[in-house]
């Protein structure tokens, strides 16, 4: 599967923590696609309409959730800063 492949490193490259930083502080250099818009258009790129999901599409938001929920205890336990959880442990 190689598209799955692809997007799979487009994601790891966009939820990486340091690209996840330089993102949220170029707001304060005049960027105006803040952290919220790029998450927010991730998401609604990743989880389309049921009537429009492929196998493949279907794969990459379960992957997405997984990749969540795993950073979210991550976080939850040991804080923010030290949340590691490479993306592509779940979508490589």
């Amino acid at each position: 599967m190689m598209v799955l492949g692809i997007q799979k490193s487009v994601i790891d490259q966009v939820l990486h923590a340091n690209v996840l930083q330089r993102i949220n502080d170029s707001e304060y250099y005049g960027n105006e696609y803040s952290l919220n818009e790029v998450m927010n258009n991730l998401t609604a790129a990743i989880f389309v309409a049921d009537k429009n999901a492929t196998t493949l599409s279907q794969s990459l938001q379960a992957n997405r959730v997984r990749f969540s929920l795993e950073q979210n205890e991550q976080i939850r336990q040991f804080g923010k800063s030290r949340c590691t959880i490479p993306a592509a442990e779940y979508f490589g």
